[in-house]
């Protein structure tokens, strides 16, 4: 059976998407779910949520075993074919948990430009997906996640959109960002519709989950505004049922600054929308 892909996309940055992303992974690898992340940021969120830097250039970046590296191939077709996706596949302790990942690279920023940007590349939106079609059956995936960079570079926004199943689009309980996500979600189904996906087809893949980033408001009152809001805006608009709770050990998680009682915290907080993920996605 084929893996489930699921991309995080977002307008603004801070928004949690490399923190769901990891999350995901966690709950699902604890659940013997096997699922492979992939870093689609060329700053590297995801990949420096689980490697130290030293490490990740020393052992990843200086051997070529990054995103950057398997989507570049898709330039050369009778290589992708060829090509050892093993190479590029890293794990990393998370949580006391192994979890796979393709690590991002800055060089990815230079591949994309030469997918978009050159006549002679073809169907660009449809690279990650060709790329991804290549993974191995038999490393039996049950899910992949791509944490993607904010939607200010769009064409990572439609090359991962293009290659999901679904995608999820974390909101901070701002206007702003409600603003700005609205703005971005039309631009992009819009461009869309330019490479033959429908508007159904676009809306079906997205759901849209608010994220109480900051910890020293509560909004939750906003919620249902803000919803009302996105539907007006965007009528076909569909969001989980649960939202992500406010708890200051998920950005300590994981790192050398966690606490003791974090990763129970966090856990307590996510289950819920986890279990909205699965009922949503599968």
């Amino acid at each position: 059976m084929a893996p489930k892909i699921i991309s995080l996309i977002s307008a603004p940055g801070g928004v949690g998407k490399t923190t769901i992303a990891v999350l995901l992974g966690w709950f699902l690898k604890e659940r013997n779910k096997k699922t492979l992340l992939i870093d689609m940021d060329p700053s590297l969120g995801l990949t420096l949520n689980l490697f130290d830097f030293a490490d990740y250039k020393r052992d990843l970046e200086d051997h070529n075993k990054t995103s950057a590296d398997f989507l570049e191939l898709t330039l050369r077709p009778d290589e992708l074919r060829k090509f050892d996706f093993n190479h590029v596949i890293s794990t990393a302790s998370f949580q006391k948990y192994n979890l796979d990942l393709i690590a991002s690279s800055i060089r990815l920023e230079t591949v994309m430009g030469s997918i978009w940007y050159n006549p002679s590349s073809g169907h660009r939106e449809t690279k990650l997906k060709d790329a991804l079609g290549y993974i191995p059956s038999k490393l039996n995936y049950d899910y992949i996640i791509i944490d993607s960079i904010p939607c200010y570079a769009l064409v990572y926004a439609m090359t991962t959109l293009f290659a999901s199943d679904k995608c999820i689009v974390p909101l901070r309980l701002t206007r702003n960002d409600l603003g700005r996500t609205i703005s971005m979600i039309k631009k992009i189904q819009e461009d869309m519709e330019q490479v033959k996906v429908s508007e159904d087809e676009f809306y079906n893949k997205l759901l849209f989950v608010f994220n109480r980033v900051n910890t020293q408001y509560n909004y939750d009152d906003k919620i249902p505004k803000y919803i009302d809001e996105m539907r007006k805006a965007i009528p076909k608009a569909q969001f989980f049922d649960e939202y992500i709770g406010q708890q200051a050990g998920f950005p300590r998680i994981g790192t050398t600054e966690q606490k003791p009682d974090d990763s129970k915290n966090v856990k307590k907080l996510f289950e819920p929308f986890f279990k909205d993920f699965i009922e949503k996605i599968g």
